[in-house]
């Protein structure tokens, strides 16, 4: 049987592939169109939820790199710097190693020593972006690992991304956990990047007690922004991909089912709706 962390980290990587498909194509579109400034504020809320979902089960390598990719896009959001082509292609630079991270820590012993450098030099890059610097060499080589293949439209394929070291392999166990027979989510009224971290939260705990089946209760929930709707998106990818426990939509009210329509060929919702 799958242990919780384990669980946990699987919902990580759920949401780790579900941002870096939208930060990759907001940040190609910004790269054809240096206007379409109205890009910056979901890729801000995605670097947002990365990091949230990488502080839960103590990825540090991910919480370094999307914390300064958050930075960044505040920055440009406020027009205090603006993303050229250079500090792009660092952010695409940035995305393949959040997905190599994502990838590493499916390792029994993650190695995240020999990711640091990349991870190091990375983050330099980028916090010479928040700043405002020309860059002058954006060369970096994500460190290869069986990557699994992405597309891409500048290149047709990416190989995905990397971490860091000093990270524990296991997180910390709570001594009196008991499986738990059901347990129910709910979802509050508005589902945007503030609350999306409570549920979040809320769901690595229930998973931690090892519940036979998890309801979800959307029923209060009346709108949901792009970080909400990848919340979704991640549940329903790693109920999909888990079959330690059933995760399933309970409750929802008239306004979000007509949204969770384009997730359904995802497993959650089919059960659920």
């Amino acid at each position: 049987m799958t242990n919780a962390n384990e669980m946990m980290m699987d919902l990580f990587r759920a949401e780790v592939e579900s941002h870096s498909e939208s930060l990759t194509s907001a940040l190609l579109k910004l790269e054809q169109n240096s206007s379409a400034t109205e890009l910056i504020d979901g890729m801000m809320r995605s670097a947002h939820s990365v990091k949230g979902a990488a502080r839960i089960v103590q990825v540090d390598a991910a919480v370094q790199v999307s914390h300064v990719m958050e930075d960044c896009f505040v920055a440009a959001q406020r027009g205090e710097i603006v993303l050229v082509p250079s500090s792009i292609d660092v952010m695409l630079k940035s995305v393949d190693m959040l997905s190599r991270i994502s990838e590493e820590s499916r390792k029994p012993a993650p190695n995240w020593g020999a990711l640091q450098p990349t991870i190091d030099e990375l983050v330099r890059l980028l916090k010479q972006v928040h700043a405002g610097q020309v860059l002058q060499d954006t060369a970096v080589t994500i460190p290869s690992q069986s990557p699994k293949v992405v597309k891409d439209e500048r290149s047709q394929v990416v190989a995905t991304a990397a971490t860091k070291e000093s990270v524990p392999s296991e997180l910390p166990q709570p001594s009196n956990i008991k499986e738990s027979a059901s347990t129910t989510v709910r979802f509050p009224e508005h589902l945007n990047a503030s609350s999306a971290e409570t549920v979040r939260q809320e769901l690595a705990n229930l998973l931690q007690a090892k519940p036979r089946q998890i309801e979800l209760d959307l029923s209060a929930t009346r709108d949901l922004d792009a970080v909400g709707l990848a919340l979704l998106d991640a549940i329903a990818s790693y109920a999909e991909n888990n079959s330690d426990v059933a995760i399933a939509i309970s409750k929802i009210s008239a306004p979000i089912e007509t949204v969770i329509k384009c997730l359904e060929t995802k497993a959650l919702w089919r059960r659920g709706l």
